[in-house]
């Protein structure tokens, strides 16, 4: 009888370890119907790792300097790097080389928000239940900064 599948598998072109190996980065993917953000990343030029952390209906994500967010359910989480503390993560020592922990949550209530970023120091993303490009504010669920104009 075959063992199960882990959780997640990909499969990928033989090059791909090799590459995100030469631009010492990684990808980032959001499945919002798993309720994962899967982190992709080599481990040597002939292998890749996937580091999976669940995140309640991930969805937009957005990077920038050491932050990265991301758009769940019902909220924003924004964490920050902090590489000091990677190399003695007690879990695995010795192997990652950034350490993202949660530095502030932006409770939005189900907004829906896709394709964030930083524009101008101020975190936006698309919002599709309200059908506008929605700021991240910390004195409402959401600020409007554009907005479809229907013309009849």
């Amino acid at each position: 009888m075959p063992s199960p599948l882990p959780p997640f598998s990909c499969t990928y072109s033989p090059n791909i370890p090799e590459l995100l190996s030469q631009l010492k980065c990684t990808i980032a993917l959001s499945t919002y119907q798993a309720g994962k953000v899967v982190f992709l990343s080599a481990l040597n030029a002939d292998k890749m790792i996937q580091l999976p952390r669940t995140f309640s209906n991930a969805m937009g994500i957005a990077v920038y300097d050491n932050k990265l967010a991301v758009a769940c359910k019902s909220e924003v989480v924004v964490l920050a790097n902090t590489p000091s503390m990677a190399p003695t993560y007690p879990v695995q020592p010795k192997t990652y080389d950034a350490l993202y922990l949660p530095r502030s949550i932006y409770f939005t209530g189900q907004l829906a928000l896709h394709d964030m970023n930083w524009l101008d120091g101020k975190l936006v993303a698309i919002n599709t239940l309200f059908s506008c490009i929605s700021e991240i504010d910390e004195d409402y669920s959401f600020k409007p900064v554009w907005k479809i104009s229907c013309r009849q």
